[in-house]
């Protein structure tokens, strides 16, 4: 479960730094494709707030209640988690605006861009460094399958189900790309980033 949990890490980030660079674009040239980052955006909406993160979350649920002895953050992930939902969907809705033709000034749009990236880097990079190193630490076979039991999309699956099932779900790096998002693999796949077309 730690490895699905990584590798949406590493697909994130190769997302992350897309946003990153169409990001400096736009601040330094002005230059902006807003529907390439619209699909990204949506991509981490319908993706990861809608299943990554509750993935995380009863993972977490599962450490809190069985493993943690004490924490003086309580559910941090799941706070986390909301926040980050909330800026994806500001986001996502400025470029509705946008790109039903409503003026926006750039530097405000801008600014919401760098907010979005630096948030969600940060969680990443807070989960990757603080986290999921505990978690494999404390956690055995035994614990993985009781969350594998828990799991959102397939609740009482084995562990092997749950992970088969996550690389189906995952509509961009899973085994089969979703029309919407057929763009946006071809853009990375000339990226040579790790999507199948």
């Amino acid at each position: 479960m730690l490895e699905l949990i990584h590798n949406d890490h590493k697909n994130l980030a190769i997302l992350i730094q897309l946003l990153r660079e169409r990001h400096a674009a736009l601040v330094e040239k002005g230059e902006v494709n807003y529907s390439l980052i619209r699909d990204v955006v949506d991509y981490m909406q319908e993706y990861a707030d809608k299943y990554h993160h509750k993935v995380e979350d009863v993972v977490y649920d599962y450490y809190l209640t069985h493993k943690c002895q004490q924490s003086s953050e309580g559910n941090k992930l799941s706070v986390e988690h909301k926040k980050l939902e909330l800026n994806t969907d500001e986001l996502r809705t400025m470029l509705d605006m946008i790109l039903n033709d409503c003026v926006i000034p750039l530097d405000q749009f801008a600014d919401k861009l760098g907010e979005f990236i630096a948030m969600q880097q940060a969680h990443m990079d807070y989960e990757e460094q603080h986290i999921l190193p505990e978690l494999a630490a404390v956690m055995t076979k035994d614990d993985w399958q009781a969350v594998a039991d828990k799991f959102p999309v397939c609740p009482g699956a084995t562990l092997e189900e749950a992970k088969a099932t996550a690389q189906r779900l995952d509509p961009l790096f899973g085994q089969q790309v979703a029309e919407q998002y057929k763009d946006l693999a071809k853009r990375l796949q000339t990226r040579n980033e790790c999507v199948s077309v």
